[in-house]
């Protein structure tokens, strides 16, 4: 019998916890973070200011939490997108089009985590997210290599080619998300896409120069 209430109250604290953490990310991504108090999230559940304390110590551990939340999300529709493509240069056109699909369907968590308090308990907001987010930004580089080698390309320097790809998708995504969709803007799926394969196009240009620049050096060389 102890067992089984021992397990129905960590049942019931994980449900509250889940509630206040819903609850906050709303009011965080209506009111923005700094506007919002705990007692604002308690009187959103129907729960009284001093019931918080006892899941969360301050908002900040809240935000904490919303962040590794968004995180793991992100890494698990990574994760399913990259299992279902064998192909390199296909994985990274799917991710890249799944990253924006992400960012569109939830718009509040990306509002919460990406532009939120520029201080996170005592970080700064780029620090914060690089710190949570370096397992996934580590599968983003692995699968922009990977397909670069797997089509014997040149991309310049590896995390900086990686980093100017995902930005460009990125920066798109978070245009998208912020105007929550632009009037007049053609379909978000079309302009990922157009994206990518221009900026695919541009790499396997220049790879292609670049190879008939060192073929020609060689015959200069040898003439």
């Amino acid at each position: 019998m102890k067992s089984e209430s021992t397990s129905r109250q960590a049942q019931r604290r994980e449900k509250t916890r889940a509630q206040i953490l819903r609850a906050a990310s709303r009011l965080f991504s209506d009111h923005g973070y700094e506007n919002v108090t705990l007692r604002a999230i308690a009187q959103k559940i129907g729960y009284s200011h001093a019931a918080i304390y006892q899941h969360f110590p301050d908002k900040d551990h809240i935000l904490s939490e919303l962040c590794e939340q968004t995180f793991a999300l992100l890494a698990d529709e990574f994760d399913k997108i990259a299992a279902g493509c064998a192909d390199p240069r296909q994985r990274l056109f799917e991710i890249s089009a799944g990253l924006v699909r992400f960012f569109l369907s939830h718009p509040q968590h990306v509002r919460v985590v990406f532009f939120g308090p520029a201080d996170r308990n005592g970080m700064r907001i780029g620090e914060h997210i690089d710190n949570i987010g370096q397992p996934l930004f580590t599968r983003l580089s692995r699968v922009f290599s990977e397909a670069i080698d797997g089509n014997a390309l040149n991309a310049g320097p590896g995390r900086l080619a990686a980093d100017a790809w995902w930005g460009a998708v990125l920066g798109l995504a978070f245009a998208l998300t912020i105007q929550g969709g632009l009037p007049g803007f053609s379909p978000a799926d079309d302009v990922v896409n157009q994206l990518v394969t221009t900026m695919w196009s541009g790499i396997a240009a220049a790879s292609e120069k670049d190879r008939k620049s060192r073929k020609s050096r060689r015959k200069t060389s040898r003439g």
